[in-house]
């Protein structure tokens, strides 16, 4: 529900869910070919990674089942970092379906193993989005850009708009380094 959203007197106000775009997006910008072919052709993105993660043909895959429910939240999920504790918090909360932390290994890795862009767009985000920190130049990588302004770092998406990240610095954490 939305009810603090509301149209001023004589307008009337629409809401849109644009289907899938979450993983379109990751996608488009990780070039992930075979991924936006399954979207240009209509595939159903969900049923064919659930048919990855359980070893059987797409079309054994029900619309409402659960095999389709664990490929959605594996795509969407997975394709935006999420390990495997929080895949199975994630799947128990949402429907019930409580899965093993190997059954829940082994849905992040079928995912990432599918899906090599991804991660590699991950590594990737995170050596740009350090260098501008580092450096303040901007870093131009893909179809975004991150750069400095002010207090800010900036990352431009490729619609042009921008997400603003406050005071970005960097503190090493073990053998990684942390926003």
């Amino acid at each position: 529900s939305r009810s603090m959203i509301c149209a001023p007197d004589g307008y009337t106000l629409c809401i849109s869910d644009f289907s899938n775009i979450e993983a379109r997006v990751l996608a488009d910008v990780s070039g992930n070919d075979a991924m936006l072919h399954l979207f240009e052709t209509g595939g159903d993105t969900y049923k064919h990674m659930a048919s990855q993660i359980y070893g059987v043909p797409v079309e054994s895959i029900a619309k409402n089942s659960k095999e389709r429910f664990v490929g959605k939240e594996a795509v969407l999920g997975s394709g935006y970092g999420m390990g495997a504790k929080k895949f199975i918090a994630t799947v128990k909360n949402k429907t019930g379906i409580t899965l093993t932390l190997e059954e829940g290994k082994d849905v992040i890795d079928t995912y990432r193993s599918s899906n090599p862009e991804v991660p590699n767009l991950w590594r990737e985000v995170e050596r740009s989005a350090k260098t501008c920190v580092q450096t303040g130049k901007t870093i131009y990588m893909k179809k975004l850009a991150f750069r400095m302004e002010g207090d800010f770092m900036a990352l431009q998406l490729p619609s042009g708009r921008a997400i603003y990240y406050y005071q970005p610095r960097l503190s090493r954490n073990g053998n990684k380094y942390d926003f």
